[in-house]
């Protein structure tokens, strides 16, 4: 009887890890699949760099003001 408790542990451990990685594993692969969520998500401005190596990769911090001022249109976006 003992067994039977510990399987149907399990079962119900892994239903909460299943619902869970259903509701968060979607928008990350959403997030990583496009580029344009990705760049809204994280705030990535990416510059070449003067060889063809490669990407320079800077992170900028975001404001609330700056957030809504390129929201409405009445700034330079950052």
């Amino acid at each position: 009887m003992l067994k039977n408790e510990a399987i149907t542990d399990i079962i119900y451990l892994s239903e909460y890890v299943a619902i869970d990685l259903l509701n968060v594993g979607s928008p990350i692969i959403m997030i990583m699949a496009c580029k344009q969520l990705r760049d809204h998500v994280f705030f990535i401005k990416s510059t070449e760099n003067g060889d063809n190596n490669g990407t320079a990769i800077s992170f900028t911090k975001a404001s609330s003001s700056n957030l809504y001022n390129n929201y409405v249109g009445h700034g330079t976006p950052n």
